[in-house]
């Protein structure tokens, strides 16, 4: 008899406490949790990989690569696909088109429906006689125009990844190796001092000549003492000479009516740019050489030959009512499902459709696929490797949405990270349908919207590390909130953490719309505005933000709308001097620190003690106290990672491999040092009755008690604890955290660095990943640095930390080209009534500091 459940008995992995877990089949199922409660451990680590490795046993494989994770017993599982945030394809020529195999179906309908232009006489033969030639029925063709030969075409001759589509200059990248113009001259030397970097320091003597003729020819004003003049001090044109040469369009506008000197006695000149791009090319060494001193002076930028296209010039001689194949490609996902519905009429009027009705259906299929995800934005050249996690999770997440299969296990890893709340719902009414469709979908998701939809819930804890890994509540929704155990139902439907009051009277005086400083500021930037004018990157539409110093602004909007752009390629670049625009009010700031979405290294010597540096102050500490015995150790020696007091038998890991030949590797305790990861003579220095590998198996929560006294130990300990993290071992691998848990360590071991200076902190989404009383816990951190007169600017979905700001600006209206507006700024209270909002709707009474 078919079993309805899939069930585990008692579960030990990692943190869990031998849980028990019964998960309906053909359900929609939520896993919650705080972060750090077991839930990743027991739907990855467990409940996957035994499935996979069932699986492998089943098709008579040897599944030597996946260990049993530890439980008593499990029964019913069914074959998982899980969908996970790590492991995004980092190759170049993966695009979001290659990977949905839109872009396979686009070059299909191409192929079929493409009217072909002659690369001779440039005269278009229509897709309804071009096809069979196109297609290779009937062999090569001709121009009815000229007579040129119209070569059979293939899916391969439409593909940017083949040697018979690709650009033979940037072999289907896109991009090509270029010479930097911005290394290629140092201002503050002249051209005798070896201004021009790509010669040797002399070199320039040579070209005097030639120069000062080259000047004189084109009216600049420049002469033979000028060799000496530090090349920054020069005319803008004659910079543009020695970058460009003589026969460069930006010189040759200043004589259009003349042709350039031929000779350098006549005043030739080939230009450092032209120069370095024939000596790196000429020679294939320095192209293989990463290192090699001409490399150093090249950069990436857009293929010359093809301009980003990738695709050769034959690629793009079938076009679709007058657009390319990489002008469709360039169409956002939403703008290419309207452009393949408005050519349907065409392909009747033609009399083709039915030869390629199925392609049709299936590239729009595809599409909505993404569009329920919430990715109407991204197009389809877009690089796979530039997506962010959640991104590129949405779109694996659309390829199983697009499957037909039923009786299979989907598992998501959080799916909503990084959406607007409006996407939310449409992506998870998009996961009740593969439901729907006899299916079991099993989501860990902080977003507790979910929780309305699931059928089945699932919450783990009820706190994080040694303190979770126990199952607090099973059932629905309504077992959920009578769980007294429970942290997740206070969060439920307005409950009592985000009801609760942020701040007591009011915001701070820098989210003023006109500036003004209230109370007695005196050194502190609250009350000014630091103003950006003119932001067009990418897809921003040349707006104007403000954004209040000494005060916390987020930037809301729907994914690809702009928020990203606005900071890290407009504002970061403008305050570093980097870029051009307009930038006011920035003099206050002495400081930038940013945190991205790069999670702290990943190593298995790291740990968060050693990430934030505390355990420099713990060695140092030891180091001292057996100074104090009269022994001969050092901070150094209190270091696994190094030489001197660590176990020489197991480099300090504490553990040894053990080669099980055809089993697993397995990790064993170090049988010289116990797995203690020292030699025992250092292990007889104490502080306060503990060793240094006593103190490594103590949580951040204990050490902060044990080290009480030592005043730079306990702040950074502290700073830990405000995040949530004490419950984290301060030996526990940084291979082991969570992503959440690695983001935060990161902000920790930032904030411990001392700011004297007014600091600007960016942050890029800092609650991915989070629970909603971790999402507290690092509004409460960011508050406290704006408190100290700091400025704070954070990219944000959530409504619960939107609602602490000072000062919201929004983006939109949509994303991609839709996008980059300013649709309105001002303090949460005003954004929420404004009618131009789309994030004001989910800003609660309850998430707006009052």
């Amino acid at each position: 008899m078919q079993r309805e459940f899939m069930e585990f008995r008692g579960v030990r992995e990692h943190n869990l406490k031998g849980i028990d877990v019964a998960l309906p089949k053909r359900k929609l199922i939520a896993v919650v949790g705080v972060s750090g409660s077991g839930k990743s451990s027991f739907v990855f680590d467990v409940l996957c990989k035994e499935a996979e490795r069932q699986y492998l046993m089943t098709i008579g494989r040897i599944a030597e690569h996946l260990a049993r994770p530890r439980f008593d017993s499990a029964a019913g599982l069914s074959a998982v696909v899980s969908v996970s945030q790590s492991g995004a394809n980092s190759n170049p020529r993966s695009t979001v088109g290659t990977y949905t195999e839109i872009y396979t179906y686009l070059r299909l309908l191409y192929l079929l429906a493409g009217d072909r232009t002659c690369m001779r006489c440039q005269a278009v033969t229509p897709a309804s006689s071009a096809a069979a030639a196109a297609s290779g029925e009937g062999g090569p063709d001709t121009c009815r125009s000229c007579g040129a030969p119209l070569p059979a075409l293939t899916l391969a001759h439409l593909s940017y990844n083949t040697p018979q589509g690709a650009c033979a200059t940037c072999k289907g990248l896109g991009e090509a190796l270029a010479p930097d113009p911005d290394v290629l001259l140092d201002p503050k030397r002249s051209v005798v001092q070896g201004g021009i970097l790509a010669w040797n320091k002399g070199t320039g003597r040579f070209f005097e000549t030639s120069l000062t003729k080259a000047a004189k020819f084109y009216g600049l004003p420049f002469t033979a003492e000028d060799m000496h003049t530090p090349i920054g001090e020069l005319h803008p044109a004659m910079i543009d000479l020695l970058l460009y040469g003589t026969n460069d369009l930006r010189l040759r506008r200043l004589r259009p009516d003349a042709n350039p000197p031929k000779t350098a006695e006549e005043g030739r000149f080939e230009g450092a740019v032209p120069a370095v791009q024939r000596r790196f090319f000429d020679n294939p060494e320095h192209v293989m050489k990463e290192d090699s001193e001409l490399r150093a002076l090249m950069k990436k930028a857009v293929c010359p030959s093809c301009q980003g296209k990738r695709v050769n010039e034959q690629a793009l001689s079938l076009a679709i009512r007058g657009a390319d194949l990489a002008k469709t490609s360039a169409l956002s996902m939403g703008a290419l499902l309207e452009r393949l519905r408005s050519w349907q009429s065409y392909y009747r009027e033609q009399a083709i459709y039915p030869s390629i009705e199925s392609v049709v259906r299936e590239l729009e299929s595809r599409c909505r696929s993404l569009l329920d995800v919430g990715l109407s934005y991204v197009s389809l050249d877009r690089p796979f490797f530039t997506l962010s996690g959640g991104e590129a999770q949405r779109v694996r997440l659309a390829s199983s949405l697009h499957s037909e299969l039923t009786d299979l296990v989907f598992v998501y890893d959080e799916p909503s990270s990084g959406l607007h709340p409006q996407d939310t719902m449409q992506l998870f009414r998009a996961l009740k349908r593969l439901r729907e469709r006899g299916n079991t979908v099993i989501v860990v998701e902080h977003d507790l919207s979910l929780l309305e939809l699931a059928d089945h819930i699932v919450e783990l804890g009820p706190e994080s590390g040694r303190n979770g890994g126990e199952i607090v509540a099973q059932g629905t929704l309504a077992d959920l909130l009578k769980s007294e155990r429970s942290i997740t139902r206070r969060y439920v439907d307005g409950g009592e953490g985000t009801g609760r009051a942020y701040r007591e009277n009011r915001r701070r005086p820098g989210s003023t719309a006109d500036g003004r400083t209230e109370g007695n500021m005196e050194e502190k930037a609250e009350g000014k505005m630091l103003r950006l004018s003119g932001a067009y990157a990418r897809n921003l539409k040349g707006i104007d933000v403000r954004i209040p110093l000494g005060a916390m602004t987020a930037i809301a909007g729907v994914s690809g709308s702009g928020k990203t752009t606005l900071l890290f390629e407009e504002l970061l670049p403008r305050l570093a001097g980097r870029a051009g625009g307009c930038l006011t009010g920035a003099e206050p700031i002495g400081r930038v620190v940013v945190f991205d979405q790069d999670e702290m290294g990943r190593s298995s010597r790291s740990t968060a003690a050693t990430y934030t540096g505390v355990f420099d102050g713990i060695r140092a500490l030891f180091g001292a106290r057996a100074k104090q015995q009269g022994l001969p150790y050092k901070a150094s020696h209190f270091s696994y990672n190094v030489k001197g007091g660590r176990c020489e038998n197991c480099l300090g890991h504490g553990t040894v491999k053990m080669d099980m030949h055809f089993m697993p590797d397995v990790h064993v305790a170090c049988d010289v040092c116990g797995g203690r990861r020292y030699r025992p003579d250092l292990l007889a220095v104490r502080y306060r009755g503990l060793s240094i590998a006593d103190v490594l198996e103590l949580t951040v929560r204990e050490a902060a008690e044990l080290f009480a006294e030592e005043a730079a130990i306990k702040a950074k300990l502290d700073l830990l604890i405000k995040l949530g993290l004490g419950y984290l071992q301060l030996g526990q691998q940084a291979t082991t955290l969570s992503g959440g848990e690695a983001r935060r360590v990161k902000m920790a071991a930032e904030l411990g660095v001392p700011a004297d200076k007014h600091t600007l902190y960016v942050l890029d989404e800092p609650t991915t990943g989070l629970h909603p009383r971790d999402v507290e816990l690092v509004g409460d951190a960011l508050e406290e640095l704006a408190g100290r007169g700091h400025t704070v600017v954070f990219i944000e979905h959530k409504p619960m930390l939107l609602g602490r700001a000072d000062w919201l600006i929004e983006l939109g209206p949509t994303g991609g080209e839709d996008g980059g507006y300013l649709l309105c700024e001002g303090t949460p209270e005003q954004v929420r009534t404004n009618p131009a909002s789309q994030i004001g709707p989910y800003l609660s009474a309850a998430c707006i500091a009052h």
